[in-house]
Order: structure tokens, then C-alpha cells, then sequence
């Protein structure tokens, strides 16, 4: 009798541990998921394979960079990937069965946010531009005679050929339909500031720089929109700061820059500051959070005049006229 209590409470004692022990082993496990949280799919992953192109030859397999690795690229590259916040970069090419030397390579890049992958991707395009590509599962798409570029979420993607080929801009279009659709998860929304000037359908006249250009010292976040109706060419500038007290911030600094710094023109309400380029013109002024102007324009006559025509068209602007 006095065995069997024993063992009895033995097996209670062991039982207890092992309760204990599954406990601490799942604690343990929850404490390590939630210091690593899961990571997103290998890149390469969503690159397309050659079931998703009819005809076509993968001839190098799918290489993968990041922060590790990036310096492979190149300095100048490596430098790039940093300062426009890619997390990482996946790469393959194809060849055509049918037609020798007929060739498509695929770059994929993720980003932080999706504001930093709109910016690779206009920086990305290269030659005369022809407008929206249409592919209809990326949020923008834009292509050009020898390339194609398209951002969905925080992935930016760019697929090139040799345009001299019939039907080059096919070959991209599937090329790029296939990758969004390995990703397959849902697009993300741009801030609204990025269709200021313009709308969603123009997005391929705009590019985002988020350490600005080096022409305007220390301004970040920078658009910068080509609008074809503009008869005196060149580009539109803008950044949305945080309040009318950092725009004002920012513009003084653009004033103290040495070298690169712009010349104020006007310091009245309308406040204007101006610089000249090999470009031409460029002239800069503040409405409210909003800090905007044009470049390479002809003269200071014609940059001051399409300032005003833009300062009308701002949001804050427009909102007043309401009130």
C-alpha cells in the first residue's frame, strides 16, 4: 500500500515537472517570435519562373542582395540601395527560344515603405516615358521604349529588353503581370501629397526623391512632376513639411547652404528664393507646410510667374478659397 502511494506520487511529481517543462518550453518559444518576428518570403520568390513565360529560357538563376551583400553591386550601387531605404534586391534574366539574342532581365526591389519604392521606381525609368504600362494588379506601372517599371506595395520592379524585337513591350507586360502575381498580397496607398499638380493617372511624370536633390540643400521628401501643358518647360518641385513653422525651417535653410545655397528674391508674404542652374532657373517659395517651385526654367520672369499659377493650385490654397 505504502508502494503505491509512493509511486503514485512519484508519477504526480514527474507529471508536475513535465507540465512545468511544456510550459516554460512554450514561453520560451512565444518570448523568441516575438524578439524575431516572421520574415517576408525570399524575394527571389517572386520572381517569375519559366512556366509563367511561354518561350522563354531562364539563363541565370535568381540572385539575392541586401545589406550584407549590397557592396557586390558596386559602391556607387550600394550607396543607392541605402539611401532610398531597399531592404532587398532579386534578379534573374531570360532568353527566347524562338529568336536568338532576344532577351529579358528582372530586377525586384523591396523596400521600407511604400513612398520609397515609388521613388526607385521613377528613378528607375529610363528614356522618353509613353505613359501608364496598365498593369492592373500593380499600384502605378510605367514604360518606356526598352523598359518597364511597376511598383506594388513596397516592391518596385523593372524588367528591360532590346526594343528593336516585335512585340518587346508584350514580353515585358507579361513579365510583369507574372511577378505581381507571385506576390500576390494586396497593393499599398501613396500619400496623398505625391498628386499634388496632377493626379493618380500622372504618377509616371512623377519623381520622388527622399533625401531631396542636390541642388536644394536640405530639403527631403521631395517630388519632382513634369507637366507636359507647361509651355515655358522644365519641372515642378514640391515637399509637404510637417507645419508652416518647418517649411519656413526649411526655406531659411535653403538660404545657408554655401555654395549650393539659393539667393532669396522676395522676402515679402509671398517669399521667394532662387538659384541658377546649368538647367536654367530655379526659384522656390512657401504656402502654409507646403515648400514648392520650378527648375530649369528659361528665365526668372517666366519661374515666378508659374510659381503663383502653382500656388493657387495647392491644397491649402484651395481650401481658403472655400472658407
Amino acid at each position: 500500500m505504502r508502494s503505491t502511494r509512493a509511486h503514485s506520487a512519484l508519477s504526480a511529481d514527474v507529471g508536475t515537472h513535465a507540465s512545468l517543462a511544456c510550459i516554460l518550453a512554450a514561453a520560451l518559444l512565444a518570448l523568441s517570435c516575438a524578439g524575431s518576428p516572421p520574415k517576408l518570403s525570399a524575394i527571389a520568390e517572386f520572381l517569375p519562373r519559366e512556366p509563367d513565360l511561354p518561350g522563354w529560357k531562364q539563363t541565370e538563376a535568381p540572385r539575392r542582395y541586401d545589406e550584407s551583400n549590397f557592396v557586390l553591386l558596386g559602391d556607387e550601387q550600394a550607396a543607392f540601395m541605402r539611401s532610398s531605404s531597399v531592404t532587398e534586391l532579386a534578379r534573374t534574366s531570360f532568353a527566347s527560344f524562338s529568336e536568338p539574342g532576344r532577351a529579358l532581365s528582372v530586377d525586384l526591389y523591396l523596400c521600407a515603405e511604400p513612398i520609397d519604392a515609388f521613388g526607385i521606381a521613377g528613378r528607375l525609368r529610363t528614356g522618353a516615358g509613353d505613359g501608364s504600362a496598365g498593369i492592373h494588379c500593380a499600384d502605378e506601372s510605367c514604360r518606356a521604349e526598352a523598359s518597364l517599371c511597376f511598383r506594388k506595395g513596397r516592391f518596385c520592379g523593372l524588367v528591360r529588353t532590346s526594343p528593336e524585337y516585335r512585340g518587346a513591350q508584350e514580353d515585358m507586360r507579361m513579365c510583369a503581370e507574372a511577378v505581381c502575381a507571385n506576390i500576390g498580397a494586396p497593393g499599398m496607398p501613396l500619400p496623398s501629397f505625391v498628386d499634388v499638380f496632377g493626379d493618380v493617372s500622372g504618377r509616371c511624370d512623377v519623381v520622388y526623391y527622399a533625401e531631396g536633390i542636390p541642388e536644394i540643400p536640405g530639403l527631403r521628401r521631395l517630388c519632382v512632376r513634369t507637366r507636359a501643358a507647361e509651355k515655358n518647360g522644365g519641372s515642378i518641385l514640391y515637399s509637404k513639411t510637417e507645419s508652416a513653422q518647418d517649411a519656413l525651417r526649411v526655406f531659411t535653410g535653403c538660404l545657408a547652404g554655401g555654395g549650393e545655397a539659393l539667393i532669396l528674391r522676395e522676402a515679402a508674404a509671398r517669399r521667394l528664393a532662387q538659384k541658377r542652374t546649368p538647367g536654367g532657373i530655379l526659384m522656390i517659395s512657401i504656402e502654409g507646410e507646403w515648400l514648392f517651385g520650378v527648375k530649369d526654367m528659361p528665365d526668372e520672369r517666366a519661374a515666378a510667374s508659374l510659381i503663383e499659377i502653382l500656388r493657387a493650385e495647392l491644397p491649402a490654397a484651395n481650401d481658403a478659397h472655400a472658407r
